[in-house]
C-alpha cells in the first residue's frame, strides 16, 4: 500500500504515456503567468504617459502592446484548457480500463471483502473526485506562479505596500489550513458511505422479488434512509468547513482592499509612488489575493481526491490471480480428464472444507457429486477451475498440476453451468456468442439448437437480436438456462462442469435442459452436482459427500445393492417420485 502522499502521484502513472500533454500545459501555463504579470505593467505605463505632455507616440505603442498581451492571454488560456483536459481524459481513461481489468483478474476471495456497490462507488464516484483533480493541474502551476510574480513586482513598485497585504493574506492562510485540516477524513467517510448507499439500492433492485414477497420494503427503507443520513451528516460537515474557510478568507481578502486604497493613496500623495505604479499595484491585488483563494480550494480538493486515490489504490494493490505459469495442457491424450489426490481446502485457515478427496474423472465419463448442502460439492467445481488455491494435495487436469497452468489455459478446457445463471443486457446472439470469441451466427445457432433454445428464441420480438433486459427478466428460468447451456456448448471444451443447473426449474424446463444436456455430454469429461435422481443415476461413479469427505462411491447400481446411507436415503424419497428432490429436507442422521 502506497503512503497516504502517494496516493494521486499513483494515479498520475496512468497517464505517463500523455505527459506532452502536460508538459503543454505547463509550457501555456508559465506563458499565461508571464502575459498576465505584463498587462498591469503595461497599464502602468499608459497612466504614467497620460500625465506627461507629448507622449501620444509611446502612448499608442503601450496600448498596442496591452491590446497584443490581451490576445496573447486568450489563446494561452484555450490551450491551457485544452491540453489538461487531453491528459485529463487519457489518464482517467486507462485508470478506468486498468481497475476494471484489474477487478476482472482478482481472486474470488477479494470479492469477499467488498460489496459490488461499493466497488461500482469507487470506480464511478471516487474516480470523478480524481477527474475533477486532475483537470485543475494547470491551477496548481498557474496560480501559485502568478503569486510569486506578483509579490516580485509589488516589491518593485512599493514594498510597505506589499508587506502589509502579504501579512493579512498569511493569516488567512493560516485560518484556511486550520479549518480544512479534517476534510480529507470526512472525505474519505463520505465515499464509503456512498459506497454503502449504492450497496443498498443495488441489493433493493435485484432483490426485488426478496424485498416484496418478505416485506422487507420497510427495513431496506429505513436502512437506506439511515445511510442517507449519514450522508447528510458527513456532507453539512464539509460545507460547514469550506464555509467557514470561505467567509474567513473573503473577509481578510476584503479588508487589504481597505488599507491598501488608503495606505497607497497617502504614498502616492507623498510621491513614494507615481499614479502609475499605484494602478498597477491595485490591479495585481487579484494576483495576490485571488491564488490564495484559489489555491485554498484546491487543497481541498486534493484531500478529498487523496481519499478517493487511497480507495482505489486498495482494490489495485490487490494481488490478481497467478499468469506466469505453463502456456500449454500437455498430456491431453490421458484417459483421466480430472484427478484430486489427498486435496484439503478451507476458505480461511480456519474452517476445514474439504479433507482428502481423492478420485478420477476418466475421460468421456461422468461423475456426479451428491450430498447435503455445505457438504463441499460446488467447492469441488470450483477448485477445478482454479478459483481457489487448496491447502495440501494435487489437482490435475489432463495430468497437468492446476497450479502449473496458467488460468486462462485452464478454463479453456472448461465449460461451467450452474444453477445461477447469468444474462449480460445485450442480444440473445451476443449472451450465447460469449462462448466462442469470433462464433458465427450459424454457430450460435446451431448451439442454441442443441440446447433446445432456438424454437423459443424465433418467437422472442427480434429473435436473435432481442435484446434481452438485466438479469434476463424477460425471459423465464428455464429459457435463462437454456441459453447459458447453449454458451457452454458453443465454448465445446472437453471438460464439462454442472452445478445443479435444473435444480430451481419446472418438470417441463427440466426435461427440455435434461434432453439438452444429454446431447451436450456425448464425448465429454463431465463433473456434476445433482440433487435430482434422474441426473444422478445414469452417472458413471457417484460421490457421496459428507462433512468434506467422500463418504460412499460407486454408480446408482451398487449404490442401491448394498446397506449404504445412499440407499437409505433413495428409498425414503424417490419410491414416492423419482423426480423429488433427493437429499432436500434431509441430515445424515436420517
Amino acid at each position: 500500500m502506497n503512503k497516504r502522499g502517494n496516493q494521486i502521484i499513483s494515479i498520475l502513472s496512468f497517464g505517463k504515456s500523455y505527459k506532452m500533454w502536460l508538459f503543454t500545459c505547463i509550457l501555456f501555463s508559465l506563458l499565461d503567468v508571464a502575459v498576465n504579470i505584463l498587462i498591469p505593467y503595461a497599464g502602468k505605463k499608459i497612466v504614467d504617459i497620460i500625465s506627461i505632455e507629448n507622449g501620444n507616440e509611446e502612448f499608442l505603442t503601450s496600448v498596442w502592446f496591452m491590446v497584443t498581451l490581451l490576445l496573447m492571454g486568450t489563446i494561452n488560456i484555450f490551450f491551457r484548457k485544452l491540453s489538461i483536459s487531453r491528459f485529463t481524459e487519457y489518464t482517467i481513461r486507462n485508470l478506468r480500463n486498468n481497475l476494471t481489468s484489474h477487478i476482472q483478474k482478482l481472486p474470488f476471495n477479494s470479492f469477499k471483502k467488498h460489496h459490488s456497490g461499493d466497488l461500482a462507488s469507487r470506480s464511478n464516484t471516487d474516480i470523478d473526485l480524481i477527474t475533477t483533480l486532475l483537470t485543475q493541474i494547470s491551477d496548481f502551476i498557474y496560480e501559485p506562479l502568478i503569486f510569486i510574480c506578483a509579490v516580485i513586482y509589488g516589491l518593485i513598485l512599493n514594498w510597505k505596500l506589499l508587506l502589509v497585504t502579504v501579512i493579512v493574506l498569511g493569516l488567512a492562510t493560516v485560518l484556511n489550513n486550520f479549518a480544512t485540516k479534517p476534510i480529507s477524513k470526512f472525505s474519505s467517510k463520505l465515499q464509503k458511505e456512498f459506497g454503502r448507499a449504492n450497496s443498498l439500492i443495488q441489493d433493493t433492485v435485484k432483490g426485488n422479488y426478496i424485498v416484496k414477497s418478505f416485506n422487507l420494503k420497510k427495513v431496506l427503507q429505513n436502512n437506506y434512509q439511515s445511510s442517507q443520513t449519514s450522508l447528510y451528516n458527513l456532507e453539512m460537515q464539509i460545507v460547514k468547513r469550506r464555509l467557514f474557510t470561505l467567509t474567513i478568507t473573503t473577509f481578510l481578502l476584503t479588508f487589504p482592499l481597505v488599507v491598501i486604497n488608503l495606505y497607497g493613496g497617502s504614498l502616492t500623495f507623498a510621491g513614494e509612488m507615481t499614479i502609475g505604479e499605484f494602478t498597477a499595484f491595485i490591479a495585481i491585488i487579484a494576483y495576490l489575493g485571488h491564488p490564495v483563494i484559489r489555491l485554498i480550494t484546491l487543497v481541498s480538493n486534493m484531500k478529498a481526491a487523496n481519499g478517493a486515490a487511497e480507495r482505489i489504490n486498495e482494490i489495485l494493490n490487490y494481488k490478481i490471480e497467478e499468469t506466469s505459469k505453463d502456456k500449454y495442457i500437455t498430456n491431453k491424450e490421458t484417459d483421466i480428464a480430472v484427478a484430486f489426490e489427498n486435496v484439503s481446502f478451507s476458505y480461511d485457515d480456519k474452517t476445514t472444507v474439504l479433507t482428502d478427496i481423492n478420485f478420477k474423472l476418466p475421460k468421456n465419463k461422468t461423475v456426479a457429486l451428491v450430498g447435503v448442502s455445505g457438504g463441499g460439492k460446488s467447492t469441488i467445481l470450483n477448485l477445478v477451475c482454479g478459483f481457489y488455491n487448496i491447502t495440501n494435495g494435487k489437482i490435475k487436469v489432463f495430468g497437468n498440476e492446476i497450479n502449473k497452468i496458467d488460468l486462462k489455459t485452464l478454463r479453456a478446457q472448461i465449460s461451467m453451468v450452474t444453477q445461477d445463471t447469468h444474462i449480460y443486457p445485450t442480444t440473445v446472439a451476443k449472451n450465447i456468442g460469449y462462448g466462442k470469441k469470433n462464433s458465427t451466427r450459424e454457430e450460435i445457432i446451431n448451439a442454441a439448437k442443441i440446447s433446445n433454445a432456438h424454437e423459443f428464441i424465433v418467437n422472442l420480438s427480434d429473435g436473435y437480436d432481442t435484446i434481452l433486459t438485466e438479469s434476463g427478466s424477460n425471459l423465464s428460468g428455464g429459457q435463462k438456462q437454456r441459453i447459458t447451456i447453449a454458451r457452454a456448448i458453443l465454448k465445446d471444451a472437453p471438460i464439462l462442469l454442472l452445478d445443479e443447473p435444473t435444480s430451481a426449474l419446472d418438470n417441463n424446463s427440466e426435461k427440455l435442459i435434461d434432453e439438452a444436456l444429454k446431447k451436450f455430454t456425448k464425448n465429454k469429461s463431465v463433473l456434476v452436482v445433482a440433487h435430482r435422481f434422474s441426473t444422478i443415476k445414469n452417472a458413471d461413479e457417484i460421490l457421496l459427500l459428507n462433512n468434506g469427505q467422500i463418504a460412499e462411491r460407486g454408480n446408482h447400481d451398487e449404490l442401491i445393492e448394498s446397506d449404504t446411507l445412499y440407499r437409505k436415503l433413495y428409498l425414503k424419497q424417490y419410491k414416492e417420485s423419482e423426480n423429488n428432490n433427493l437429499f432436500e429436507g434431509m441430515s445424515y442422521n436420517a
